[in-house]
């Protein structure tokens, strides 16, 4: 594993006041605005990595 992949599944650790962070590759185009990605509920999942 890379240090970037590490940095991103213990982002909630190394951010805990933080109740949501929102991490978008470097290869990711973003054509629109985020803020109905943002908006969306994470449910059960507290901690996701993608």
């Amino acid at each position: 594993m890379t240090k970037e992949t590490l940095y991103r599944l213990f982002l909630p650790d190394l951010l805990p006041d933080l109740t949501k962070v929102l991490w978008l590759d470097c290869d990711l185009l973003v054509n629109q605005s985020i803020h109905k990605l943002w908006e969306t509920g994470m449910g059960k999942f507290s901690k996701v990595a993608v």
